[in-house]
């Protein structure tokens, strides 16, 4: 129910505001008073819902009345009309300035007052609510805020006995470097009380490198705002006894969002740190050892990634150990077609094919080389995941092939000379044979009665055959014995600078007097920068007249013989002689050159000799270290090439002496 205080020294208002005050909806309890002071004095204890007061009173006037209900607690916020007369517009002004609510004219309208008077009272009502529910409102905010103390004082001592508890190094401090907290692990190690701590800065309690170090991350941390992360770092307890920590450290901020701590956080690691050390110790015994090993070692994953290398393999691809591991087996190696093959036979062995595999596979190395090797590839697991891997093993047996290939070579050659020694020998019989008979027959002639053939006319005839079967038999024997010599090692060159085109020349022109009878077009091209070749004038001259006269003899009538003489970027003297004879084809250049071969044709039977012209030549020109390469073409003919030294070109000789 409603409270109305009516204060006016006029009985006759007062008697008309309390009947209109108490014929309001509300019904409210009304109090009347005509003294102001003695209205106070109710006002004191007790708190009305509404106040209408006369502005001309004895003792206090409407406005000193409003502002003294205004000073009581009770009467802060209730509403107050004040009634003055038409006239007196600055009294109404001063009670509102003292705090009046409202105003109303006299002689006071009924209707208005019960309106007025009823909104002030709704307002105050509305008030009212509003103030018990913001009572209720603070009320249940305390209580939450002393749950939420408690809470959080239980949420910290829980907190607190955790860090406690927890085998790490925990603490946090300010922005002056200062402990505000340390957990009890990190106060034994330090072997002081953690109440202690608090308020003191490290530099009071460890070493100098560690307080810098963690005053600098400290300051890093407060002004980034940012979180350290992990770190390893050395530490010494209260013992001496060196440790190994992995430490973060992470903004504590306040209620602002301000970073107002750093907390620290190190675990000692020290065990695994050893653990991982003698792990490494490890890694790098069996590294070194299987570098040391000489056969290529390497591992791959089910995709063909290396995941292991050593030394040896590393050098066959021409990169380090550390480069291949991770990449594809694929990419690796020079030969990618030779890589397929190892990753073909590796994921053989990780399909379950086979538990092992031995091949034999070639590999090329970076630098072009061929590698044979004896291949073992066997399915592994690897760390504890037990991931399959196929692992090669290969020992290199290139030094074995290439004797085995030398020794194929070596005894296709002792076939080929057996076949051409016993060739050559029937050959060479027959050839001595042939001009013994013809001196013998000629000798008996002689020796005959001077009648019929051998009569005086005829004798300096017989003389003249006798005379050249003699000369081809010297021949013949002479082509022996130089070739002997030479295997015997007799021979000795005596080096002068040579004009090689002179040189050529005259033998052109000695073959060409020898041959006029058969049209055999000779063709010779001299480069015009040749310098003089420093060689053994007579095996060089020797060497060439073989070379040239077996290319005239061998080129059928009308056919052509080219030679020709050039220097070579590296300045080197090469000479080539080129001739028709078509009845050659490429598989007769080894026996060609063999000391006992000659190329079983029909064109032997026509030319007489020994066939030793050939591999004089190449024999002479080898004992000058030059390089020879015979080149035939079935149908057109064949080209002797020799290259000799750059050291053998005169100007290369005064360029090394000077």
């Amino acid at each position: 129910m409603a409270s109305i205080v009516i204060v006016d020294d006029r009985v006759t208002n007062r008697r008309i505001l309390s009947r209109l005050a108490a014929e309001l909806e509300t019904r409210p309890d009304v109090e009347t008073f005509s003294d102001p002071v003695l209205a106070l004095d109710w006002l004191e204890h007790n708190e009305p819902d509404l106040v209408v007061t006369d502005y001309k009173m004895p003792h206090l006037d409407g406005a000193e009345f409003v502002e003294s209900m205004r000073r009581l607690p009770t009467c802060e916020d209730v509403p107050v009309i004040v009634v003055t007369a038409y006239e007196d517009k600055g009294f109404r002004y001063n009670a509102l300035n003292a705090g009046a609510t409202d105003f109303l004219l006299s002689p006071v309208d009924h209707q208005e007052f019960r309106a007025r008077a009823r909104n002030l009272l709704t307002l105050r009502c509305q008030q009212s609510l509003l103030k018990r529910r913001a009572l209720q409102l603070q009320d249940r905010l305390e209580l939450n805020n002393r749950l939420h103390k408690t809470a959080l004082k239980e949420g910290n001592e829980k907190l607190r006995l955790v860090m406690n508890t927890i085998p790490a190094m925990i603490n946090a401090t300010d922005t002056e470097h200062r402990y505000v907290f340390m957990n009890n692990f990190q106060a034994w190690m330090l072997g002081v009380d953690p109440e202690d701590i608090v308020g003191k800065s490290a530099a009071a309690l460890m070493e100098q490198e560690y307080t810098e170090r963690h005053h600098r991350l400290d300051r890093q941390v407060f002004g980034s705002g940012a979180s350290i992360p992990a770190f390893e770092e050395e530490f010494f307890d209260a013992t001496g006894r060196r440790r190994i920590l992995l430490t973060t450290k992470s903004p504590l901020r306040d209620g602002d969002g301000a970073v107002a701590n750093v907390v620290s956080a190190s675990v000692e690691i020290s065990d695994r740190k050893a653990a991982e050390l003698a792990l490494e110790d490890q890694r790098q015994f069996l590294r070194e050892v299987i570098d040391l090993d000489p056969n290529i070692i390497f591992s791959t994953s089910q995709a063909g990634i290396i995941t292991l290398a050593n030394a040896a393999m590393a050098k066959l691809c021409g990169i380090t150990a550390d480069q291949l591991i991770g990449r594809a087996l694929l990419n690796a190696v020079p030969v990618s077609a030779e890589a397929e093959i190892f990753q073909s036979d590796g994921q053989q062995v990780l399909q379950g094919g086979m538990n092992k595999l031995h091949t034999e596979r070639q590999l090329t190395d970076s630098a072009g080389d061929v590698h044979f090797f004896q291949v073992v590839n066997v399915a592994i697991e690897l760390g504890r995941t037990r991931t399959p891997a196929a692992l090669t093993v290969g020992s290199d047996i290139s030094a074995i092939k290439k004797s085995q290939l030398e020794m194929d070579k070596a005894k296709q050659a002792a076939e080929i000379s057996d076949l051409g020694k016993s060739e050559f020998l029937a050959h060479v019989s027959h050839e001595l044979r042939t001009p013994l008979n013809a001196i013998v027959r000629h000798c008996e002639m002689i020796s005959s009665p001077p009648t019929g053939p051998a009569s005086q006319p005829n004798r300096g005839k017989i003389a003249e055959d006798i005379g050249a079967n003699a000369r081809h038999l010297l021949g013949l024997v002479d082509d022996i014995v130089d070739v002997s010599n030479y295997e015997a090692g007799k021979y000795t060159l005596f080096d002068q600078e040579l004009n090689v085109g002179a040189i050529i020349r005259d033998i052109a022109h000695q073959v060409e007097l020898e041959v006029s009878d058969d049209p055999v077009q000779l063709r010779i091209e001299i480069a015009a920068d040749m310098p003089a070749l420093i060689a053994d004038p007579l095996r060089f001259r020797q060497g060439m007249l073989n070379l040239l006269a077996n290319a005239v003899k061998f080129t059928p009538p009308g056919g052509k013989v080219l030679v020709r003489a050039l220097l070579t970027e590296q300045g080197a003297v090469r000479i080539s002689v080129q001739d028709q004879n078509k009845a050659v084809n490429k598989h007769d250049g080894p026996l060609m050159l063999n000391r006992f071969g000659q190329v079983e044709n029909g064109m032997n039977r026509s030319y007489p000799g020994s066939g030793l012209d050939l591999p004089l030549s190449v024999a002479f020109m080898k004992m000058h270290d030059a390089e020879l390469d015979l080149c035939s073409r079935e149908g057109e003919g064949s080209e002797v090439t020799i290259t000799f030294p750059a050291m053998r070109s005169a100007w290369e000789q005064e360029a090394c002496t000077q």
